[in-house]
Parts: C-alpha cells; structure tokens; sequence
C-alpha cells in the first residue's frame, strides 16, 4: 500500500500535516491584520528577517506535489528558493530565485507550492512590508515497514 503524506511546518510557527486526501487549500494560520494592512503598495523598499518585529508566516497553500518521476525513481530532494513577500501577503513570483535544488524534477512543484501560498506579511513596528524570506522544501521518500510514504518538508533557514 502506497501512502502520500506531506509536512508542511513553515519558519516555526505553523504546520500541518496532511495525506493523500487534501483538501484544495491547506489553512495554516489565521492572519486578521492580513487585510488591514496601512503600507503603501508604493514602498520599494525589502527588508530581510532580522529587520523586521514580526517575520511573514504562511497563512494557506496548495499541497506540496511530489513528482511522479522522481518518486517512481526513488529520488530525494531539496529546494531553497529566496522570495520577496509583499504587504498583502502575496509572494512576489519575480522576486523568487531558486537558491539550490539538487533535483531539477522538484523547482517546478517548489514553485507552483510558492506561487498558491499566502502569507500573513511580515511587519516592523505594526506596519505591514515586503520581507526576504527563505524557504527551503525538502522531497523526501520515507519507507515505513513494507510500504513507502511520500514526505515533503517545508522548513526555515
């Protein structure tokens, strides 16, 4: 028996845990403050992790894919991807760099994954900003007994 499970903890603060049967949006944390937000989509400027009083946190996403390929080959792997997130939550797609990825079957989930995230915005002093943030995501086959289980990690640098 074949069963898919995804662990999804992001920068510490939530996470969830999910099987092959998930819903079409994983809630992860409530962000009331993400419509009240008083910034300037104006405002250019980014700040990184450790400028700011509150770091973004993933409010929901679509589930983590495992590539068919990958999976049917017995591969693991990993992504690191370096994303701006706006002060609506949203991240920035053209901001977004792929850091390292040492299986090139697992940039594309990574960021279809990044691109149906949103985010509580990152804050400093109260006001909502555009935040670098690192989002490493590990592809991981686990063998459990005699079945095997699909794991994918999102993790904090």
């Amino acid at each position: 028996m074949v069963r898919r499970s995804v662990l999804l903890p992001l920068l510490s603060l939530a996470s969830v845990a999910c099987t092959h049967r998930l819903p079409p949006v994983v809630v992860t944390h409530e962000c009331p403050a993400l419509a009240a937000s008083d910034s300037s989509p104006t405002d250019t400027l980014v700040y990184d992790t450790l400028s700011v009083t509150q770091r973004p946190v993933r409010a929901f996403s679509q589930p983590v894919r495992y590539p068919e390929a990958a999976r049917q080959a017995g591969v693991n792997g990993h992504v690191v991807i370096d994303v701006v997130i706006d002060v609506a939550g949203h991240p920035e797609m053209g901001t977004a760099r792929v850091v390292s990825a040492n299986y090139r079957d697992f940039v594309d989930p990574a960021l279809a994954f990044l691109r149906g995230s949103r985010f509580c915005p990152g804050t400093l002093d109260g006001r909502a900003v555009r935040v670098r943030i690192r989002i490493p995501i590990d592809f991981t086959i686990e063998r459990v007994g005699a079945a095997r289980s699909l794991v994918g990690y999102l993790t904090s640098a």
